[in-house]
């Protein structure tokens, strides 16, 4: 049977990371509006917090995960097999419902970071795509070639434009 003291680690562990992702989830919507604002230079301090936040909750997780593996000893798994959470849960009893409800309540939290940040990333890109665009742009003007192809399509030569003048001249 599962140790209520142990259960009750686990659910504090989920707690201290709802309360984390809770933190999180203002910067990640700072971070999509910056995105969308093309504010790129604004970003930095933002993904610096971020950061830390995301290392607290990875530290929170492998304390979580070893929590986990006790509760799954005393709910009568061994340690050999895979143990998943459900089958802890329902070995568990009261203790079990409290954790479900804890985890359920986490991972709506996460799901709604997720989109945020699925938002992010398709900004990301379509900013990408822009900078790319805009540099083989300014490539193609900078390196001006006029390339003659042969009867059967290959290239015969590049060679460079010569500039045009920019002011009408009379001889």
């Amino acid at each position: 049977m599962l140790n209520s003291e142990t259960a009750v680690k686990f659910i504090k562990c989920i707690d201290a990371q709802k309360s984390l992702y809770a933190k999180l989830k203002p910067v990640v919507s700072e971070e999509n509006r910056l995105l969308a604002e093309r504010k790129i230079k604004n970003l930095e301090n933002l993904i610096q917090k971020q950061e830390e936040i995301i290392l607290s909750i990875k530290k929170l997780e492998d304390e979580k995960t070893e929590i986990f593996k006790e509760m799954a000893l005393q709910a009568g798994l061994k340690k050999e097999e895979p143990a998943k959470l459900q089958d802890v849960i329902e070995k568990s009893g009261t203790e079990g419902e409290k954790i479900a409800r804890a985890v359920e309540s986490l991972i709506g939290i996460v799901k709604e970071i997720d989109a945020i940040n699925a938002g992010n990333a398709h900004l990301i890109k379509e900013y990408l795509g822009v900078m790319d665009f805009t540099s083989k742009l300014r490539d193609k003007i900078n390196n001006r070639t006029a390339t003659t192809y042969s009867d059967s399509g290959t290239v015969k030569e590049a060679k460079a434009e010569q500039s045009k003048s920019k002011f009408d001249t009379k001889i």
